[in-house]
């Protein structure tokens, strides 16, 4: 199937709001943040019939116009279990990190560590790996050669792990699941541009030493 990917930022901290579409013109939305109203225009305009609106995590700034963009374009949310406290929380982190606002909650219609793998939305089979560390519920989602990593994986860097959630031996082990997959994946990571799992091994540095001790326990073991 053939898919486009369009993304949307926005907020102070420029978070990234993601549309996929087919060519027959269903869509998937991932992480419903301060781009979205630009994202709901374009869905209106484009006549598109959204699927469904992903989560890849809890975090205000990622789900901050879930409720909005659930009543315009009547899709469920997704959201893994283990992020569901923090999402009952983004107006909380909101006054702490902005020192503004409220964050209206959006209902989460269906948990995504209840969900089969690969998820069918339509024409969309997108497989949801649990990739823990930024936060606890934190996933990536795996939609033909793209890999929306949240903010778990960015171009050049990994993800927080001094927020609410964090656990920087979670995200050692989720960052080595994500290395072992295809090189030519797109990342379409939660905030900053889109890179490659290529380029990530070759050059972000916690990938690249992550590759590095498997081929020294490689080594080590081949010559014992």
């Amino acid at each position: 199937m053939k898919m486009s990917v369009c993304r949307f930022t926005g907020g102070r901290w420029k978070a990234n709001c993601y549309l996929i579409t087919s060519t027959t013109g269903e869509s998937l939305i991932i992480d419903p943040g301060a781009g979205a109203a630009e994202l709901v225009e374009r869905v209106r305009t484009d006549g598109l019939r959204v699927l469904g609106i992903l989560c890849t995590h809890g975090h205000f700034d990622h789900v901050e116009a879930g409720a909005f963009v659930q009543e315009q374009v009547q899709a469920p949310l997704l959201l893994h279990s283990l992020d569901s406290r923090l999402l009952r929380s983004a107006s909380l982190y909101r006054r702490l990190f902005e020192g503004k606002g409220l964050v209206p909650t959006p209902v989460i219609d269906r948990f995504l560590d209840e969900a089969a793998q690969p998820l069918q939305l339509g024409p969309f089979s997108t497989y949801v790996w649990h990739t823990p560390g930024h936060t606890q519920g934190s996933v990536s989602f795996g939609i033909e050669s793209g890999l929306f990593t949240g903010d778990t994986l960015f171009r050049g860097k990994v993800g927080r792990t001094d927020l609410p959630g964090g656990d920087s031996q979670a995200l050692a082990v989720s960052l080595e699941l994500l290395a072992q997959m295809p090189g030519d994946l797109q990342v379409f990571p939660g905030h900053g541009d889109r890179t490659t799992i290529e380029a990530e091994v070759a050059s972000n540095p916690r990938l690249k030493s992550l590759r590095d001790a498997v081929i020294e326990a490689a080594y080590s073991g081949g010559t014992t």
